[in-house]
């Protein structure tokens, strides 16, 4: 664009070019970060900077209302319409500018989370040295689940023992207190269901899910060759409504792992994270059903 100024002076008008090539620069909104994970009972939280120029959003063409709006974020519940899967989220601002982001994860359900180790230190777990001198245990940046975080557990464990090597007291170390309706009746609409990620490198780890005690009554064990995930991410999903038979109160939930005293490979691999509970299987990201490959309680 070019500027001219026009302006008197004893002979009369004149004109001068001031500038040419001159932009103008609109202010648009700059994006901090996009929630990881979207679910029905969770407002979404954009935040960012001049947030207050966004005029309108949509959530895969489905309008939303801003709940909230300042110069640092806009919030949104998600709209009725949207089903479970990966979602774009929309952003028009003034001037005509569009953001976009896609392949969010969206949940229509309940949906607590008790672990996600972007935000929980590894230590969530107990590490038993005594009955596996090698073992280590970290969090890793290395080859991380799809989503919804960058860290994940890792356990390396190095002596075939079918006692506990690793072990989280869920009920004593998560920062969130609905672990203790996880069984209550009608919660989760009837329907718990318990998902994380597993990895486990092409090897074959123990798991031992408990609810409500630690007696044999209380656990169940997975012990067959079906913990070998290969090399990939495998989101894991287990019905619990009937999983501890009888049982309608979780104010004890442990997770414990270890190698088997007959395990196939050593150094055995346990690569864990995002560990929720929702009212369904999440078939629309890939989960697999792994329930009925743990053996019965008792």
């Amino acid at each position: 664009m070019s500027v001219d100024l026009t302006y008197l002076t004893t002979s009369g008008a004149a004109s001068l070019n001031a500038a040419t090539n001159f932009e103008v620069v609109l202010p648009q909104p700059t994006i901090g970060g996009f929630p990881a994970i979207t679910s029905r009972d969770k407002e979404v939280i954009i935040s960012g900077q001049d947030m207050n120029l966004i005029t309108a959003g949509d959530v895969d063409g489905n309008a939303v209302t801003f709940t909230s709006q300042t110069p640092n974020e806009v919030r949104f519940m998600m709209p009725a319409a949207i089903q479970t899967g990966y979602v774009t989220i929309n952003l028009d601002f003034q001037g005509g500018g569009l953001i976009t982001r896609s392949n969010i994860p969206y949940i229509n359900g309940q949906l607590e989370t008790f672990f996600e180790f972007d935000n929980d230190p590894a230590s969530v777990f107990a590490l038993s040295t005594n009955v596996d001198p090698g073992a280590t245990q970290i969090l890793s940046t290395t080859n991380p689940p799809p989503f919804p975080g960058n860290s994940h557990y890792e356990l390396t464990m190095t002596t075939a023992t079918g006692s506990t090597i690793g072990r989280s007291r869920i009920q004593t170390v998560t920062s969130n207190p609905a672990y203790v309706n996880i069984l209550t009746p009608g919660n989760y609409s009837g329907t718990p269901v318990m998902h994380f990620w597993l990895n486990t490198e092409n090897t074959q780890p123990v798991m031992v899910v408990y609810f409500g005690g630690t007696s044999n009554a209380f656990r169940r064990r997975w012990q067959n060759a079906t913990t070998n995930t290969g090399s990939n991410w495998q989101l894991c999903a287990i019905r619990l409504n009937g999983f501890i038979p009888n049982q309608t109160t979780s104010d004890v939930f442990e997770i414990r792992t270890t190698t088997g005293s007959t395990t196939p490979t050593l150094p055995t691999k346990f690569n864990f994270d995002w560990l929720i509970v929702t009212d369904r299987v999440l078939t629309e990201f890939g989960a697999v059903d792994v329930t009925d490959e743990f053996s019965p309680a008792g």
